[in-house]
């Protein structure tokens, strides 16, 4: 599951605002509460 995440965060860096990855993987985590909570 986790590999849905970090495709989707690699996506993201391609746009023009960017999605780096980090050390700590945070923005997995991010992406992972936004996609189960939905993005408001």
């Amino acid at each position: 599951m986790q590999d849905v995440y970090e495709r989707l965060r690699k996506r993201m860096d391609d746009l023009g605002t960017g999605f780096p990855a980090t050390d700590s993987g945070v923005e997995l985590r991010i992406l992972q509460r936004q996609c189960v909570l939905g993005v408001r």
